[in-house]
Parts: structure tokens; sequence; C-alpha cells
């Protein structure tokens, strides 16, 4: 139990912090994917079907990447937030994150139905997925259960909507996980 009273709230501070960088560049990524789409400066092929074609489907999968790098930085933001806070609900929206943060792994699953998933992917997904569970089971722990306060109002529901948008942008843009790896 030793120092694990300053663990979570500097695990809480870490992931809150980096969870704004990355919120940040991803939405400056979202910016400037959007900004180029518009213009139509994707990339420049040769013949006029080719940059139909690439301008049509690269930045449009270039959007829904940022959009799902957007969707990642919010969950580390509310899970950094939750754990900072040192009361249950705050537990229990850094227990919810990691749970919805496991759709993000759907990609994995998504390319192994298709059959195009490659040795990467899988071990992706796999690693994804016991990541996932080991951020369960650290927060499960009494030591960390019993550093959260007894009094508490609840979980606000703007985190539960933003915990259930961020669900369904994971599900939504599966498909476009895989096309990076």
């Amino acid at each position: 139990m030793r120092g694990s009273l300053l663990e979570v709230e500097r695990i809480g501070t870490s992931l809150y912090r980096i969870g704004l960088c990355m919120l940040g560049l991803s939405v400056f990524g979202f910016v400037l994917t959007a900004y180029f789409r518009l213009l139509g400066h994707v990339n420049i092929p040769s013949t006029p079907a080719q940059k139909a074609a690439t301008t049509a489907l690269g930045a449009t999968t270039r959007l829904l990447r940022e959009i799902r790098y957007v969707a990642g930085g919010l969950l580390c933001v509310l899970a950094g937030r939750g754990l900072r806070g040192r009361k249950p609900s705050g537990w229990l929206v850094a227990r919810n994150a990691a749970l919805v943060s496991s759709l993000f792994g759907l990609s994995s699953a998504y390319a192994v139905w298709n059959g195009n998933a490659s040795a990467s992917s899988i071990a992706f997904g796999v690693s994804w997925f016991a990541a996932v569970w080991y951020e369960c089971h650290w927060l499960s722990r009494r030591e960390v259960k019993t550093q959260f306060q007894a009094a508490d109002a609840g979980m606000a529901k703007p985190v539960l909507i933003v915990l259930a948008l961020v669900a369904m942008v994971a599900i939504a843009t599966s498909g476009v996980g895989t096309s990076y790896r």
C-alpha cells in the first residue's frame, strides 16, 4: 500500500495530460486533413480517374482515422479526470473509459472477419485486449478502490454522453483502423 495514493493521482494526472496532448494534436490533424480535403490537394495522381478515387477514398479514410484519434484523446482525458478526483464516480468513469477503449480493438476483429488480417493486425488486437484487461484489473485492485472517497453524487450525464459517442465512433470506424496497419 506504500505510495499507492500518489500512484493513482500521478497516473491520473499523467493520463489527463497525455489525453490533452492527444486531443490537441488529433483535432489539429483533423482540421488539417479536412482543409486539404476541401481544397482537393490530397494526392495528385496522373489520371483524372485516379485523382477522383484518391480524393474520395483517401481523404475520407484519413478523416475517419483522425476522428478515432480525437475519440481516443477524449477517453484519456475522461479517465485521467476520473482518477485525479478520487471519487467513486471517478473510478467508474475510468473503468468505463477502459471498457469503451476495448471497442477500438474491433478493427483487428474486423480484419479477421474479412479475411485480410495480417499477423501484426492479430497481434495488435490481442495486445489491445490484454492491455484493457490489465487496466480493468488494476482499477479493481483493493488498494486502488479504497483510495476513492465514499460520498459522491454519481457520474455526470455529459460524461455518459461522451462515453456513448466515443463508443459509437469506435464501432462505426472499426474498418478504418485496419487500412493503416
